[in-house]
């Protein structure tokens, strides 16, 4: 499993893409490292998950929005 978390974090940051999910019980998003760099801004920033999702969303454009 490490191998393959360590390969998936690699992976993601030479393609230069992130990835993430909603949990929808503790309603906290799982992230992983690459998308700290995606959305510009440091894992040790501290925020409510929907300080998160909110900053997240700010990165796309208002129309595009709407379809996330």
């Amino acid at each position: 499993m490490r191998h393959s978390d360590r390969l998936l974090n690699m992976t993601q940051r030479l393609a230069k893409i992130d990835g993430w999910e909603w949990d929808v019980d503790r309603e906290n998003p799982n992230r992983t490292k690459e998308t700290y760099h995606f959305y510009g801004f440091s894992p040790d920033e501290q925020f409510s998950s929907r300080q998160w999702l909110e900053k997240c969303l700010s990165c796309y454009a208002p129309l595009d929005r709407e379809t996330l």
